[in-house]
């Protein structure tokens, strides 16, 4: 492994990367972003390629830096070049190093996951490599069977809650169905649109009904941790002497436990 320069044009992007977006640098403003910051103090950091038996080089890392460097004009950029990988462990690299890419959009990180898991094999692997946990790994990759619209709007930004939308996509398999769904619940809180497509049936008959009713705050949820101080429905007169009664029960509930455990003795 060696930093050298290597030439601009002689460096390839890979055929699986999933932020193709990127590939013109046009359509990220980052990408000028970053440009005029390396214009301004230089390449900071190599990026890193490999280099294949036909001599040509293979990006593993620092997509977005190469493309900033192509929109200056530049040549040559510096390289860490790493001779020794094959063409599925640079691929495997790159897609780790992008999920974990804060900006990233959630239809490109599951599509990388998707990648992880088809070399992979199977979630828990795919985890242990990228550090993400299975549940969100499964989440992701959910993402994928929504319908191709939802899948768009996701991807531009149109739309987000992206659990809730992988939950929409385990109810219900017709892409019409879950349009139908989401453009009525897109406006609830995330809380709320799943309470909504955990209870709507699979025939969408109660789907109106449920959003009369969640329009009228029935499935407002908020997580209280400091009760009964911090509930807004309790009047403040009231609190302390709540918080008696839920010490006393508490109480009540720990005698009543070990009581339990001395009466296994006899």
């Amino acid at each position: 492994m060696e930093v050298k320069d290597v030439a601009v044009s002689d460096i390839d992007l890979s055929a699986f990367n999933v932020r193709k977006n990127l590939e013109d640098g046009q359509q990220d403003s980052s990408i000028e972003d970053l440009a005029r910051s390396i214009e301004k103090q230089g390449l900071l950091s190599p990026i890193t390629v490999f280099q294949r038996p036909d001599g040509r080089f293979g990006l593993v890392a620092g997509q977005r830096r190469l493309l900033a460097c192509k929109q200056l004009g530049w040549t040559h950029i510096a390289a860490i070049v790493r001779d020794t990988l094959s063409e599925a462990d640079a691929t495997a690299i790159s897609l780790v190093e992008n999920v974990h890419r804060a900006d990233m959009n959630p239809t490109d990180k599951a599509r990388a996951f998707k990648a992880l898991l088809n070399k992979f094999g199977d979630v828990q692997t795919v985890s242990r490599e990228t550090g993400v946990g299975a549940a969100t790994i499964r989440k992701y990759i959910q993402l994928l069977t929504l319908a191709p619209e939802l899948q768009s709007r996701l991807g531009a930004g149109e739309v987000k809650n992206t659990e809730a939308l992988a939950r929409l996509a385990q109810r219900f398999e017709e892409p019409e169905d879950q349009l139908a769904v989401w453009d009525r619940i897109g406006g609830f809180t995330q809380d709320v649109q799943r309470e909504i497509i955990k209870r709507t049936d699979t025939t969408l008959e109660n789907l109106d009904e449920l959003v009369s009713h969640a329009a009228e705050g029935a499935f407002d949820m908020r997580v209280i941790r400091n009760c009964p101080f911090d509930c807004p429905t309790i009047p403040d007169e009231l609190k302390k002497q709540v918080a008696q009664l839920i010490e006393a029960h508490t109480l009540k509930g720990e005698v009543r436990k070990q009581l339990g455990k001395q009466s296994t003795l006899f």
